[in-house]
């Protein structure tokens, strides 16, 4: 601000011989505000459509009429309150005014002021050189019309000399709410800029307002829901050579046919819920599930200490897209209709932050904030990821004590609260979703058009069974058979024919499963080839700067990167290694000491930084398998390991171990792996060895602080599939004391010719 912008005046007053001096503002301030606190026109326009939210408006409609080159006239008009005369004065024309400060929330919804630095009127300045301000108060029956031009605020002029008009509009006709109209429009706008606006307010405003009402079933039963009468419409309109055209309305209401509506609150107490909701497949959201807080206990529901007391809730909507799917899915689009909620969850896909009912930006704009597309294993086949949501978390905390800014609104501050309010949400979507799994894949539907072949089949299965239905038919023919004798052989040909065909089934679906396995296979073997000539790089490039000696804390971090990057050179080559061999189909006798000792090498790195102990118990020699792929057991002992990591990690014990044990008797060779996670249910031991079939949980929203891998289960079916195949047996053991879950290997022993 320049000198001229704040005269100083003496005052004519003494006091005890010391001048009293006070400001008086130059005029050219308002011009300056204006002209330079906004960068962007859209943001000048979405400042002016706050206001209209702070007055209860339910409709705001933003025309612009020519406005394809300057000087055109931009209208804001809305439903809401209105302003009185004394408002006007004392409000409007006041500046910095402290009116919200007064009063935080809107006079009939109770909405949370967006702002408080009063700048409405200096967006309107940047928009254009004239205002006329037309406003009715929703209690009055006088209108009032306020006249400004900004081109009068000029530099070296008394602010307080400079007027405006006011007049009462005499013609009354029960106007509420309040119309800006702006003229001589510093700024061309193009159909592309007024759609970008909307975009801009629509995901900027809270889309609906949510409550948490009592349920039916019982009394401590909650639902979330949409409060209807707190809406928020923008409507933006052209008028170009006098024809109005609408250029972009509220989105279309695709979210009334969601396949799923997830939604969740955490209570007064900081107990979390949620629920799921399909008329599709028969979920009530009067069903509410609790979610907890692993931090304090898994096993119980312990409340989110850092949010009691604070407002948090969340409504997610779930598509899917997969016109392939579209019929068993029952969604209820048509081609067209599906195309269009595609494109808009491809763009606007994810669950967006509303902090006192305004858009926190930085969240859920093509970021993976509550880290949800690293769990897309956990539908087991039905899609999961943030382009199959549309959501948004509401969060209210008007003093800013738990959920604060960052400076520069762009985000919050991520205390403590913030990751806990991830981690619920996070839990909460997953925990909805599964439920939703569960309901699609128990529907007529789903089986029907996922026909599930009985598991563990094998050629061998397949060439009995054909053996049975040849001998069955043989008898059904034969002449010297009596009728009875005929008439059973022909029905032990149809239910063989039906089995056999069960077990074709299931062995196509294998095959399929193996070429998909294969390619992947193809790709790590491509990748681990062009990664290796990478390695060296790096590693020389931090021997490079360690030499520099750039500093303690810089040398700890490029030590850090080292070992990493050596952990890395581990496991290139412990694939390498197994892809190599998998190259020579032959198959040769295994000695479970050189599988357990490359498999310790190339998990110590992952042990250390997951503060694991590893355990072996000593193996001597004469530990040989039947004949094998090395890679085989490079698969299993990885699955086991994985499976181990996952049970530790949901207890949220510090003290993770892993145990393997080796031991033979004259026929068969024996490992068992051990480890003190949560253990495996009775009820789930003989589950764990079906295809699909998996007990992973959500259990935070943050991959990288629980590095979790959510799980197929497709691990344990595909070990299992390769013991049996080498004549032996996979089980559920009983571990030792001091362990949870044993899983066992039962192989027969190598015996020399």
């Amino acid at each position: 601000m320049s000198y001229a912008e704040a005269n100083i005046v003496v005052e004519p007053e003494l006091e005890n011989n010391v001048e009293q001096l006070s400001f008086t503002v130059d005029a050219g301030i308002i011009n300056r505000l204006g002209l330079e606190l906004f960068q962007r026109p859209e943001r000048a326009v979405a400042e002016l459509i706050k206001n209209a939210y702070d007055a209860d408006a339910s409709e705001v409609t933003i025309t612009y009429d020519n406005t394809r080159e300057e000087g055109g006239t931009i209208i804001i008009e809305d439903d809401g309150t209105g302003m009185n005369r004394d408002q006007l004065i004392n409000g409007f024309l006041r500046i910095a005014s402290t009116e919200k400060l007064h009063q935080p929330t809107s006079e009939l919804y109770g909405r949370p002021r967006a702002g408080k630095k009063g700048i409405g009127r200096f967006a309107a300045r940047f928009l254009g050189d004239n205002l006329t301000v037309i406003t009715q108060h929703h209690e009055s029956e006088k209108s009032y019309e306020l006249t400004l031009d900004w081109t009068d605020y000029e530099v070296d002029t008394d602010i307080s000399k400079i007027k405006n008009s006011l007049e009462e509009i005499k013609e009354n006709t029960k106007y509420q709410g309040t119309k800006l109209i702006i003229k001589n429009a510093r700024h061309a706008w193009s159909q592309a800029d007024i759609k970008r606006t909307y975009r801009y307010i629509a995901e900027l405003i809270q889309p609906t307002f949510l409550e948490v009402k009592e349920g039916t079933k019982q009394v401590s039963n909650k639902t979330v829901e949409v409060n209807a009468k707190n809406k928020f419409e923008p409507k933006f309109i052209e008028i170009i050579d006098g024809k109005k055209h609408i250029v972009a309305d509220k989105e279309t209401m695709m979210f009334d046919r969601a396949l799923a509506v997830i939604s969740g609150y955490i209570n007064k107490e900081g107990y979390g819920y949620c629920t799921v909701k399909s008329e599709k497949f028969g979920l009530s959201d009067e069903d509410v599930i609790p979610i907890f807080n692993i931090k304090k206990d898994k096993k119980k529901h312990t409340p989110f200490d850092t949010l009691i007391g604070t407002k948090v809730l969340f409504k997610s909507y779930y598509f899917i897209t997969d016109s392939g799917r579209i019929n068993y899915y029952r969604s209820g689009f048509t081609t067209p209709e599906l195309n269009v909620v595609k494109e808009y969850l491809d763009e606007k896909g994810g669950t967006k932050l509303y902090r006192n009912s305004f858009r926190v930006p930085n969240y859920g704009e093509s970021n993976d904030w509550l880290g949800i597309n690293k769990k897309k294993r956990v539908g087991q086949g039905v899609p999961f990821s943030n382009k199959n949501i549309a959501g948004f978390v509401q969060i209210e905390d008007h003093e800013g004590i738990v959920f604060e800014e960052v400076a520069g609104r762009e985000g919050l501050i991520e205390t403590d609260a913030f990751e806990d309010m991830k981690a619920f949400i996070s839990s909460a979507l997953v925990t909805g979703f599964k439920v939703f799994v569960s309901a699609l894949k128990n529907s007529k539907e789903y089986k029907s058009y996922n026909k599930q072949p009985p598991q563990n089949t094998n050629p061998t299965d397949v060439k009995s069974t054909a053996n049975e239905v040849v001998t069955a038919a043989a008898k059904a023919t034969d002449e010297n058979a009596t009728p009875k004798e005929k008439a059973q052989a022909a029905s032990d040909v149809a239910v063989g024919a039906e089995k056999l065909n069960k077990q074709v089934n299931a062995l196509t679906s294998e095959l399929e499963m193996l070429r998909i396995l294969a390619g992947v296979g193809l790709n790590i073997g491509e990748f681990v080839h062009e990664i290796k000539h990478f390695s060296p790089s790096f590693q020389g490039s931090i021997n490079n700067l360690i030499a520099r000696q750039l500093g303690d804390d810089i040398n700890t971090t490029l030590l850090n990167m080292r070992d990493s990057v050596e952990s890395f050179k581990t496991y290139t080559a412990y694939f390498d290694s197994a892809i190599s061999q998998n190259i020579v189909r032959e198959l040769k006798p295994v000695d479970m000491r050189d599988v357990v000792r490359d498999f310790q090498k190339v998990v110590q790195h992952d042990l250390k930084r997951k503060g694991i102990i590893l355990q072996v118990n000593p193996i001597s020699g004469g530990y040989i398998t039947t004949p094998m792929h090395t890679s085989e057991w490079n698969t299993i002992l990885r699955n086991l390991y994985s499976n181990a990591k996952k049970a530790i990690d949901r207890t949220g014990r510090q003290d993770g171990q892993v145990l393997i044990d080796c031991r033979k008797d004259d026929k068969f060779v024996f490992l068992s792996f051990m480890d003190n996670g949560d253990g495996i249910p009775k009820k789930n031991q003989k589950k764990i060895f079906n295809a699909w079939f998996t007990t992973s949980t959500s259990t935070t929203s943050n991959g990288q602080i629980q590095d979790e891998v959510q799980g197929t289960g497709l691990g344990l079916h595909i070990m299992k599939n390769i013991i049996t195949n080498r004549k032996g047996e996979m089980y559920v053991d009983t571990p030792i004391e001091g362990y949870q879950t044993s899983i066992s290997i039962k192989l027969p022993l190598n015996k020399p010719s």
